[in-house]
Formats: C-alpha cells, sequence, structure tokens
C-alpha cells in the first residue's frame, strides 16, 4: 500500500497521515497515477502522457483542522494536490486564521478545473476571508507588491504562474 510505503521512507523525516486532505471529512477514491505518480489525485483528470497506468485507492478524507490540534502553531504549509487546493485550504479554515502561516501553493488551469476551482474563489478565500495576500515566488523573494485580483485571475487562467505564496507581508 502507498501510506505504508511511504510512512516506511519517511519514518525519521516526517509524520505520515492516512489521509487525502479536503474540505470535509469522510472517503473517497484516490486514483493513484502509477506511472507518472505526480498526476495522482482525488479526481481522475487529463494527464500528459499516452498511457496512464491508475491505480484506485479508497482513502479517508481529513480536514487539517481536525488532523493538527489547535495548541500545535503552523508556521508553514505546502500544498500541491493536482487542483484539489481550495479544498485543502478550506479544510484548514481555522488553523489559516488563527496561525497565519506562510502558504505555498500550486493552483491554475489544467488541474483546477476537475473541481469546479475558480481563481476568484482562491482569491477571496485567501485574501478576503483568511487575510493573506498572494504573490508569485518572485515578487514574494524580492518583497515586491502582492497580486491584484485580476493579476492572480491572469496567472491562474493562463498558468504564466502556477506556484504562488500566500502571507501577511
Amino acid at each position: 500500500m502507498l501510506y505504508e510505503k511511504l510512512k516506511e521512507e519517511f519514518k525519521n523525516k516526517a509524520q505520515i497521515f492516512p489521509y487525502a486532505l479536503a474540505e470535509t471529512n469522510g472517503t473517497t477514491t484516490f486514483h493513484y497515477v502509477k506511472n507518472a505518480p505526480a498526476y495522482s489525485g482525488i479526481k481522475k483528470r487529463k494527464y500528459n502522457i499516452e498511457h496512464p497506468d491508475i491505480e484506485k485507492i479508497e482513502v479517508t478524507l481529513k480536514k487539517l483542522d481536525d488532523v493538527i490540534p489547535p495548541t500545535t502553531k503552523i508556521n508553514f504549509i505546502k500544498i500541491d494536490v493536482e487542483g484539489a487546493e481550495l479544498g485543502v485550504l478550506k479544510g484548514a479554515e481555522q488553523l489559516l486564521k488563527r496561525d497565519k502561516p506562510i502558504v505555498i501553493f500550486e493552483c491554475g488551469l489544467g488541474a483546477s478545473e476537475y473541481y469546479n476551482t475558480q481563481a476568484k474563489d482562491v482569491f477571496d478565500f485567501l485574501n478576503l476571508q483568511i487575510g493573506l495576500k498572494i504573490y508569485t515566488l518572485e515578487s514574494w523573494l524580492s518583497k515586491n507588491t502582492s497580486l491584484s485580483e485580476n493579476e492572480f485571475i491572469t496567472c491562474f487562467n493562463t498558468n504564466s504562474e502556477y506556484y504562488f505564496i500566500a502571507d501577511t507581508l
């Protein structure tokens, strides 16, 4: 099983949980793309390989708010979940509001549309509900201004940028 393999491989470096993070708790099917694992995710989608070898795995869904105790301060989160980023963020709403961690996330067309995620939804959630500003990696590193809603939507829709940082800067 994938979980057991990851748990063994990273046993001294990280705590591995047998969950897929989401907006709600429950169960679902995870599509593990054996010959291109980076494409694996909850939703089956178009893959940039000719013959994807997909193994369906039943997984438990958990909200990050239910996995991380409220007494544990979180400073940094990295999310790359092949389109399901907004669901993971919404499942971490209390943690995000409480700790205001730096969040690096990948987001854009090519995967997000399989989750009916629009750029405006991501922007509004992080910026208006949580109080974080969104930056490209370059603008954050050079301490330039955050993206406007229109700039983020353009990046999202054109994939001119798909790695972003949300921060209070």
